[in-house]
């Protein structure tokens, strides 16, 4: 979408691309990570949605059949956007597959805004890691 309105001839020569950020909500807040430099363990989240008590988000993948997603091997590497020079991820979702590693590495600033009460995303394994 940021190369399609970048190329917009009305609206790419508006954007200062000095000063581009990215806003996302649950999923939408791990892409906006993503494009920080976050990346993901996919087996780690697997193991946490495995366990004898999994998290209420698991149920967001309950259904999920991991050897159907083509790409699944993909999720490691790096999504970062060097035109990202600040997030904003709101209820971030994911948080037991980060790579403790990306998330040191990320150089730009983020904002996070979660609720230690969340129902659906236990604050404490995904906003606060």
């Amino acid at each position: 979408m940021l190369d399609r309105l970048l190329a917009d001839p009305t609206f790419g020569p508006r954007v200062d691309r000095a000063r581009i950020g990215a806003a996302g909500h649950s999923s939408g807040a791990y892409t906006v990570l993503a494009l920080a430099g976050l990346r993901l363990a996919p087996n780690a989240y697997l193991t946490y949605c495995s366990a004898r008590q999994p998290g209420p988000d698991c149920k967001l993948v309950v259904d999920l059949e991991p050897s159907r997603i083509a790409d699944l091997a993909e999720a490691g590497k790096s999504r970062r956007d060097r035109r990202i020079r600040a997030v904003l991820a709101l209820a971030p979702v994911l948080g037991p597959a980060a790579i403790p590693a990306s998330l040191r590495g990320i150089t730009v600033p983020v904002v996070l805004v979660a609720s230690p009460g969340d129902e659906v995303v236990p604050f404490d394994l995904n906003a606060a890691r």
